[in-house]
Formats: C-alpha cells, structure tokens, sequence
C-alpha cells in the first residue's frame, strides 16, 4: 500500500511541476514580449508595432475617445436601442491596426500611460482563456483549429486606489497565436 501511494504520489508531484515549468515559460515569453512591445511604443514606431499586432485591436475604448465619436455612439444607441450593445461590443469594437495608430494611439498613449508603462511597479500579468464573442472571425486564421486562444493581459495601474476611490487600470493584451504573442486589445478598469 505505501510503495504504490510514493508512487501515486510522485506521478502528482511530476505533473505539478511541469504545470509549474510551463506556466513560468509562458510567463518568461509575456515579459519578453512586454519589453518589446513597451519599446515599440515609447519610441512610436509603428511598423513594428503593426508587425507585432493583429490585424484588428479589440479597443472599446477606440469608438467614443474624441467628442465627435462620442456622439457618434450616442446617436447609435439612440437610433438602435434594441441592438447596440450587442453591436457596439460585437464587430465595432474591432478596430483595424491602421486606423488604431492614426486615430487612437496619441490619444490612448498619452505621456502619463507611457511613463507607468514602463514601472514594472505599476504593472501585473495574468493570463486567461479568451472569451469567445461577435467579430472576432477574423482571428481563425491566427488560431490553430479548436485550440482555446490565451489571452494576457497587462494590467497598468493608472489610478492609485484610495479609500475614496477604487483606482484605475488600463489593460493591454496580448493573444497567443501560431505566429507568436501579438497585440491584441486595449481596455479600461473601469
């Protein structure tokens, strides 16, 4: 009865620790990717940045940044009030790369972001599995069959929180791909 419990045993500890060596792996390869992509940004260089992104940047925070597009979408709810939640989180939010850099990446990537960017301080990782949602067809050629892509996310404090305020993040993800980790999205908390 021992020998086969040690046995049972060190099968467990064994599967553990290559759950353990992949998952640091994985979290080697975000940090190394974070370093470029942090770089890629601080000095704008924006063929590297397409290079390293996908085609279209999930970026809710792209369709109302100017007040011209905040009436925009206020107008769409308006005049589509049974779908456009549906919609506006759906295929809108995805926005292709290039339009991302003309029209949004100043504005998201102001000198306050691009200083904490770079404060391993003010920066954690996590990883998920991504949500499966409208608009993201496009994504199939960068997924390998049915695998379940894995999302990370950097999650950059903007916001200290306080006991008056809960603080602010901005999260800038990243998409396991078969061509390697690439720029994905850009969010807010809240």
């Amino acid at each position: 009865m021992i020998p086969r419990f040690f046995l049972l045993f060190s099968i467990f500890c064994l599967i553990v620790l290559k759950a353990c060596d992949t998952n640091n792996s994985s979290n080697a390869e975000v940090k190394k990717f974070w370093k470029r992509y942090v770089k890629v940004v601080k000095s704008k260089d924006f063929e590297e940045l397409k290079a390293i992104s996908l085609p279209k940047i999930d970026c809710r925070s792209c369709l109302d940044n100017s007040a011209k597009e905040d009436s925009a979408v206020t107008n769409f709810k308006i005049k589509n009030p049974d779908s456009w939640y549906d919609q506006l989180y759906g295929e809108l939010v995805y926005i292709p790369i290039d339009k991302f850099i003309e029209q949004d990446f100043d504005i998201l990537f102001d000198q306050d972001l691009l200083s904490k960017i770079k404060n391993s301080s003010k920066v954690i990782f996590i990883s998920r599995e991504l949500e499966k949602k409208e608009g993201q067809q496009y994504l199939t050629e960068y997924i390998e069959g049915d695998k379940i892509p894995i999302l990370h996310e950097a999650l950059v404090t903007t916001v200290d929180p306080s006991t008056q305020y809960e603080g602010e993040q901005v999260v800038i993800q990243f998409l396991e791909t078969n061509l390697g980790l690439r720029f994905y999205g850009y969010t807010t908390i809240p």
